[in-house]
C-alpha cells in the first residue's frame, strides 16, 4: 500500500509473507508510519498495545 502526500513524499508498507492483504490495515500502518517519520519504529508502538 502506498500513501501519498501533498508535499510529494510516499509513505510505503508491505504485506510480509504469510499476511493477508487488507486495505484498511494498509492506510492504518501509512498513516502511522508517516506520524512516525517513515521510520520503523512504528511496529514498536503497535507491539506496545497489541499482544500477539
Amino acid at each position: 500500500m502506498c500513501f501519498k502526500q501533498q508535499t510529494e513524499q510516499k509513505t510505503v508498507v508491505k504485506c510480509q509473507k504469510g499476511d493477508i492483504y487488507n486495505p484498511e490495515t494498509g492506510l492504518a500502518m501509512c498513516i502511522i508510519k508517516k506520524l512516525c517519520n517513515n521510520k520503523g519504529n512504528y511496529n514498536d508502538i503497535f507491539s506496545k498495545w497489541i499482544k500477539a
